[in-house]
């Protein structure tokens, strides 16, 4: 496989600009839960139907990785319609560790480092550090679904 889906099957901007689209309206949903209260959030309740679309953003997620899957999955595609041999596999989970960790495990280091110290406060440091510890560990090797101690992201990040 050349390096990369891009590369390998070229530009679709239509599913790219739909990828955007479910960005927003995830983004959208977000603001929405969040600031109840607020003016526009407020206004939004006059229109019904754009408040049900926005209301439902969350399925913007679904949108958004069935079209990353679909996307992943075109070289594989293209490579049996064209009578060729699969793409490596391996190379393929090289690319996507290289892209995806780093960018992973800086978040990782923000939420234990800084929002978990400033949303608990001192006490974090002095109470439960064991908790702490363990869940940064857990996160680390991506096991923090495999405890009730862990899978709950301490109520940080319920995207972890």
């Amino acid at each position: 496989m050349r390096d990369g889906v891009r590369a390998e099957v070229g530009d679709i901007p239509v599913l790219d600009g739909l990828r955007g689209l479910a960005v927003i309206w995830v983004a959208l949903f977000h603001f929405v839960v969040l600031r109840a209260g607020d003016t526009w959030v407020d206004a939004l309740h006059g229109m019904p139907a754009l408040d049900a679309l926005v209301r439902s953003g969350y399925l913007g997620v679904d949108l958004f990785f069935l079209l990353s899957g679909f996307l992943l999955a075109l070289p594989w595609i293209a490579h049996a319609n064209a009578g060729l041999p699969p793409p490596s596999t391996a190379a393929f989970y090289v690319r996507r560790a290289r892209r995806i960790l780093p960018a992973y495990y800086v978040q990782l280091a923000l939420v234990f480092l800084v929002a978990l110290p400033l949303l608990l406060g001192v006490g974090y440091w002095r109470k439960d550090l064991y908790v702490y510890l363990w869940n940064g560990v857990a996160h680390a090797l991506f096991l923090q679904g495999t405890s009730p101690l862990t899978s709950g992201s301490m109520g940080v990040n319920g995207a972890l």
